[in-house]
């Protein structure tokens, strides 16, 4: 008797990718896969102008060569705006589930300034967490993000002034920020870079000025 070969696919969920065993993906196997919380809807990733699907319960999707799948907690802070895009709205959505408080302003251009008010840095700053802001570009993912601002009381233990301030006193958001510049210089693939990714990046920044 000859054994039945499974084919493993990777499905990417809230931006993670995992390895799924199986031509068929159901709701079920998305939240185990995605940790995600029961009350939370779960949407499937289509190509735009259409409208991403809701999975519900009883669907099987057939898997491609890469499915990609997020989901919605009932009330986000910061709200979705008819000036945004869809895909805007679901990334601001994933930031705001890692990183509880998170608000988005919109701005006249179109841009968002998405506001993280804890994100994790570590020590040899004045505080544990950092206030910063992303700004998403209306254009986004085909306009790359770049930059980030953070509050002006951030400082460094040793009393250091902060590498790469650009400005100081910069108008965003009805704030005063200070403007860092920064900039993710991998290369630029609109199918795959998330904000979400980018905050990490600047976590991973902040990581490389211990001690610098």
């Amino acid at each position: 008797m000859t054994a039945t070969h499974i084919k493993t696919h990777t499905v990417e969920i809230n931006a993670k990718d995992h390895p799924f065993g199986g031509d068929h993906i159901t709701l079920a196997d998305i939240r185990r896969l995605g940790n995600i919380p029961a009350h939370h809807k779960v949407y499937h990733e289509i190509p735009e102008p259409k409208d991403d699907p809701e999975v519900k319960e009883g669907d099987r999707i057939k898997l491609g060569k890469l499915e990609k799948f997020y989901s919605v907690a009932p009330e986000i802070t910061g709200g979705s705006s008819a000036v945004r895009t869809q895909r805007i709205d679901r990334e601001i959505a994933t930031v705001a589930e890692k990183y509880p408080g998170t608000t988005a302003v919109d701005a006249p251009d179109g841009s968002a300034g998405l506001i993280i008010p804890a994100l994790p840095i570590p020590t040899g700053f004045s505080s544990p967490t950092a206030r910063i802001l992303v700004r998403i570009p209306a254009m986004y993912p085909a306009e790359r993000l770049d930059l980030f601002w953070l509050t002006p009381t951030l400082a460094r233990d040793n009393g250091a002034g902060l590498p790469n301030v650009m400005a100081h006193g910069v108008p965003l958001a009805g704030e005063h920020w200070t403007q860092i510049s920064w900039h993710d210089n991998s290369p630029h693939d609109s199918d795959r870079i998330t904000v979400l990714g980018f905050v990490r990046g600047i976590g991973q920044w902040f990581a490389g000025q211990v001690g610098a």
